[in-house]
């Protein structure tokens, strides 16, 4: 890799655990301090907030692997596609990203296709096209691709 393409790869790594980290800290926020008294009063309090962990998750494994891409000098789309984006990484790191989430191993690439477009759903989620998604998935997700990141 170049000192551009490294410094590029840094920041974008960089970026990806931001998105990461925020959407770590609003759930922390909402399921251990928000929930017991939010979910007394109304549920759909806690909409908002979860809608943004969604989009924040999304956008960190999007950031991640199009960092990956760049390091690996692998080409990559303009696009939100998390499979597309999944697809185009070097098989090892497929399988090293698939290898670590363990809990997801028989269902990894039917959760990757259900999820592909959570950002692009869930961003406008006020225009109603959102479809279902899996928080956990996606969380987990970012966290081994931040992973990967860092190897």
């Amino acid at each position: 890799m170049t000192a551009e393409q490294q410094k590029e790869f840094d920041s974008m790594c960089g970026a990806a655990n931001v998105f990461n980290s925020s959407s770590v800290l609003l759930e922390d926020l909402i399921f251990k301090h928000l929930a017991p008294v939010v979910l007394k009063q109304h549920d759909k309090d806690l909409r908002g907030s979860i809608i943004s962990s969604v989009v924040l998750y999304a956008l960190s494994c999007e950031i991640s692997i199009k960092a990956l891409l760049l390091k690996t000098d692998t080409p990559f789309p303009r696009s939100h596609d998390l499979k597309s984006l999944f697809d185009n990484l070097p098989v090892a790191n497929q399988n090293s990203i698939k290898g670590e989430m363990v809990d997801f191993a028989e269902d990894f690439n039917i959760l990757l296709e259900r999820n592909k477009k959570a950002f692009i759903e869930w961003r406008y989620f006020y225009e109603g096209n959102h479809k279902e998604v899996d928080i956990t998935f996606l969380r987990k997700l970012s966290l081994k691709l931040g992973e990967e990141c860092r190897k």
